[in-house]
């Protein structure tokens, strides 16, 4: 897949739309069956456990909203977003995501947690 190819775009502004729209369904769809999400001291695998992570993002923010600073593309399959979050108790936290893309979605994600955790 070409870096600058439309689809890969796509892919990177559905998922972030879907993550500042906190639509637990949305974010884990677009992910493969397969897919893992590695957090700190966390491996969060398969559809299943990705939706139920996803579920539970909302609570763990307690008013936080989800900003995205930028996003670096690496390679064809390679993306990652550093983000910070506004408000609520988590107020401050920042970070960034490493995704690595397969057939247009999700294998891989990796977290880095850059000042605390949500």
């Amino acid at each position: 897949m070409d870096p600058s190819s439309p689809s890969l775009a796509a892919i990177v502004r559905e998922h972030m739309d879907a993550v500042r729209g906190g639509d637990p369904a949305a974010m884990a769809a677009h992910y493969t069956a397969d897919a893992v999400i590695s957090r700190p001291n966390q491996q969060i695998k398969g559809t299943a456990a990705i939706l139920e992570y996803f579920c539970g993002v909302p609570e763990r923010l307690a008013g936080s909203q989800v900003r995205f600073d930028s996003a670096d593309v690496h390679d064809a399959g390679r993306v990652t977003f550093h983000w910070h979050l506004e408000g609520g108790s988590a107020d401050g936290v920042r970070g960034s995501d490493t995704v690595v893309l397969r057939d247009g979605l999700i294998a891989h994600q990796t977290v880095q947690l850059h000042s605390g955790d949500f």
